[in-house]
């Protein structure tokens, strides 16, 4: 397991044809905040949750399968980390090879009634996964091998519905009670925790020096590294999705069916309407905010939040919609590969905007893609569920 140092030193790295590649440029603030991790080793790809991947790679056309795994339906987005993709199904994770499709090792074989309903961090060789009872556990990324655990069942309803996030100070992570820790990552051990009004069920977000917080009830909080509270920002209705931070703005889905742009200095930017509840996060690329409402994919002007196009789909609002290169994947009812310039036209009014949507009877969960591979959860029926590989 590595040393504190070693965890530490890590955070200064950020994390063929029909195959999209870079987008990103020296202008483009998404993708310096993404930074250069080609795999997707933690919700929303990397601390600040842009659910981008400027350097992977991932198929631009009409995808092939290559492996899928039986599984129950996923609950939450895989990540893909060191050759391994690690798939939320429920009351299990499952650790799958990205080549073979085997499975090398699982955190709940036996179902014990934990719930994931996000996915873990994979950070220095270990795999940081929380679970909706009140505990957090450290594995062995190569072998499964527990190396600590730990429970927050010393306050009522303290589980975990999101994802750990690396920061300065170690591992930092809400639970459901309203609670903020900073965990050693060596052992677990509290470094500092402060509390907030409402539950957190969505993964933080960090942007040095600032730790961003979301509540159900709508609430916007900025933390320090030590846990000082700095601002609180009250959105007009509950919210579930999770903050994207770029060069200090915060983008944050509401319920009330508007984006909101939030400052670093908790003032609202802008807000604009996307049709629906973006329930599941957005993502931030090329100076556009991507947010999947169940009725369509929306893009919006980072800057101005002047929407810039739209497209129907019958797409999965709870889902996050991620990019890779110059093509946003989204889940549904089918699998869509969107292109991030929309294409040709005005609104819903455009041509070439789509890139594929491959159909399946039960739809499709969540996604995440790097490094060639798209990985994402589909169902045949409603009893069949399956995690695939896509290529």
């Amino acid at each position: 397991m590595p040393s504190r140092r070693q965890f530490l030193a890590g955070l200064a790295t950020g994390g063929t044809g029909g195959i999209a590649g870079c987008l990103g440029s020296d202008s483009d603030d998404a993708a310096d905040a993404a930074g250069d991790a080609t795999d997707w080793p933690t919700f929303g790809h990397d601390t600040r949750n842009t659910n981008y991947n400027p350097q992977g790679s991932a198929p631009t056309a009409s995808p092939t399968e290559r492996w899928r795994v039986e599984s129950f339906q996923i609950s939450a987005q895989p990540v893909l980390a060191d050759g391994t993709v690690y798939a939320p199904v429920g009351a299990d994770v499952l650790a799958i090879d990205a080549e073979s499709g085997d499975v090398k090792w699982s955190a709940d074989p036996d179902n014990r009634g934990a719930i994931y309903w996000a996915p873990p961090t994979v950070h220095e060789g270990v795999v940081y996964l929380g679970d909706g009872d009140e505990r957090l556990r450290a594995f062995d990324a190569e072998t499964g091998e527990v190396l600590w655990q730990r429970t927050f069942g010393g306050e009522p309803f303290e589980g975990i519905y999101s994802t750990p996030t690396v920061t300065i100070r170690g591992l930092t992570v809400g639970t459901a009670g309203g609670t903020v820790y900073t965990l050693d990552p060596e052992t677990g051990e509290a470094v500092w925790k402060t509390s907030v009004f409402g539950r957190i069920e969505s993964t933080l977000a960090s942007d040095p020096p600032l730790i961003y917080a979301v509540t159900s009830g709508g609430d916007v909080y900025t933390f320090g590294t030590g846990g000082r509270g700095y601002w609180q920002t009250g959105l007009p209705n509950t919210a579930s999705g999770t903050p994207a931070v770029v060069d200090g703005r915060a983008y944050v889905g509401c319920d009330d069916g508007k984006l909101y742009a939030i400052d670093s200095d908790g003032t609202i930017a802008w807000s604009t309407a996307v049709g629906g509840f973006a329930r599941g996060g957005v993502a931030v690329a090329d100076g556009r905010v991507f947010a999947a409402d169940g009725i369509g994919l929306t893009a919006v002007d980072a800057e101005g939040g002047r929407r810039l196009w739209r497209s129907r789909a019958d797409v999965n609002g709870s889902a996050t919609p991620v990019v890779v290169g110059d093509t946003v994947y989204v889940a549904g009812d089918k699998l869509y590969g969107f292109a991030v310039d929309g294409g040709i036209g005005v609104d819903l009014l455009r041509v070439g905007e789509r890139r594929f949507g491959e159909p399946f009877d039960g739809g499709v969960g969540h996604v995440a893609a790097g490094d060639g591979l798209l990985v994402a959860g589909v169902s045949e029926n409603q009893d069949d569920h399956y995690v695939v590989g896509f290529e």
